[in-house]
């Protein structure tokens, strides 16, 4: 099991009260599967997402990762003066393994051999995005969170980055946990689960068909 919460609870100051935004949640996610979290703004998927990162640890309950994370962010968030092959040399450097060959096999997997010299500014959304899924499997990781990758991206550019996303989690196995409100994609993914109030349900959690 890659991804595995159990019971996990997180609550936020709020004033002279706190606000729960993980109710006793428990989510599993095993290699080369692809989950997909929705529900409204401010039901708990963000909060989701940095508890299952290890970006907060929760209250109660238990988070267990088999080996290393990977974040994909709804705005990639790439360095202006660095080229796409750059930004991955640098995620190597940071992690002590500057893989040249690797940082190119990556961008040509998704898709991007003949943009490793460019900088953002002269890629698309959807091409930054790409950038920023080859910048998160770098490091080599087991799983993959994926923050709101279609938001910023037309109906066809967001389903090409999801289907990257479904490549790269069958090529890869990694367990991949993605949180969106773009509900016109969810047939690639294998499970659905909605986040509300903080708790999440197991209505809609069957998979779904993929085409």
């Amino acid at each position: 099991m890659s991804l595995h919460l159990d019971e996990v609870l997180l609550t936020y100051p709020d004033g002279d009260r706190r606000v729960t935004a993980l109710d006793r949640v428990s989510l599993h996610v095993a290699p080369g599967e692809f989950v997909a979290v929705t529900g409204p703004s401010g039901s708990g998927k963000s909060s989701l997402l940095a508890v299952a990162g290890k970006l907060i640890a929760p209250e109660a309950g238990s988070v267990r990762v088999t080996g290393t994370v990977g974040f994909v962010f709804q705005q990639a968030n790439l360095l202006p003066a660095l080229t796409a092959l750059d930004q991955l040399l640098l995620v190597g450097h940071i992690g002590g393994r500057q893989d040249r060959a690797r940082a190119q096999r990556l961008l040509a997997e998704v898709g991007l051999t003949e943009q490793v010299n460019r900088r953002p500014h002269q890629l698309s959304g959807g091409q930054r995005q790409r950038v920023g899924v080859a910048r998160a499997l770098m490091g080599e990781p087991s799983v993959l969170l994926v923050d709101e990758p279609t938001s910023a991206l037309d109906h066809e550019r967001g389903r090409a980055v999801v289907e990257l996303l479904r490549r790269v989690t069958d090529t890869h196995q990694v367990a991949t946990l993605v949180v969106t409100h773009d509900l016109a994609h969810l047939d690639l993914v294998d499970r659905t689960v909605t986040m509300l109030d903080g708790r999440l349900s197991a209505a809609g959690s069957a998979a779904l068909p993929r085409h």
